[in-house]
């Protein structure tokens, strides 16, 4: 669901790894779909569908036994409600504004598995997170930097945009979650900013976005939070 940067790799790479027997790519863009298409043949099967009607997405998940969001984050919801909905599972890349947990009982009772902020951060960092809890008596501080940065950077922003353009202006503009002294408070995007230096890398600078996500809900620690890595002047 989704066939931009991210989605039409993802695509490739189940056709070379995995056996199934029918894989549906979907997207609003009918060139993401040929592009695709005419890539990997026969093996994929493209669908444009607007996905901000709900009916459409009700439809093409109908026959599906696992469903990967990679929706636009303001679309993620209704494609993950209406995996609830029609109990289907899902593994979801959106980068939405709204909790995923509300789903978390029915989902649950409906014996379907959702996967919500399945991506590099939030998505791998919670796997590492989660598995160090297992191994600590107590957490106290959980801080991720994170940062998709090119190797050859060029200004203005010095910053390379894989996923949604959309997506990246929301990350800095929405309020961001963030546990302080056990208390989960919101503070503005783009705050916290300070410097981190990596040695022999360089000097970086480091600011609150929206990473916590389900992890204040997951996890117990006294603090956690999530800063975005930018090559220095990024946001000024």
């Amino acid at each position: 669901m989704g066939c931009g940067y991210i989605g039409s790799i993802l695509a490739e790479e189940l056709v070379k790894n995995l056996d199934f027997e029918r894989l549906t790519i979907c997207d609003r863009a009918k060139q993401n779909l040929e592009k695709i298409a005419n890539k990997l043949g026969e093996k994929v099967h493209p669908v444009q569908l607007d996905f901000s009607k709900y009916s459409n997405l009700l439809k093409i998940i109908e026959d599906a036994d696992l469903v990967i969001g990679l929706a636009p984050g303001k679309l993620g919801f209704s494609v993950m409600k209406a995996c609830v909905e029609k109990q289907k599972n899902l593994v979801d890349l959106s980068y939405m504004v709204e909790d995923p947990m509300v789903f978390d009982k029915q989902a649950v009772d409906s014996g379907i598995v959702i996967i919500p902020d399945c991506g590099v951060a939030p998505g791998l960092s919670n796997i590492l997170i989660g598995q160090a809890s297992t191994q600590l008596d107590e957490l106290e501080d959980v801080v991720v930097y994170v940062g998709g940065l090119p190797q050859n950077p060029r200004p203005p922003l010095n910053y390379k945009v894989t996923w949604s353009v959309e997506d990246l202006f929301e990350e800095y503009t929405r309020k961001t979650k963030i546990v302080k002294n056990y208390e989960l408070v919101e503070v503005e995007a783009l705050e916290g900013l300070e410097d981190v230096e990596f040695e022999g890398i360089g000097v970086f600078e480091a600011f609150f976005t929206d990473g916590v996500r389900t992890l204040h809900q997951t996890i117990k620690a006294k603090n956690i939070w999530e800063k975005t890595l930018r090559y220095k002047g990024h946001v000024e």
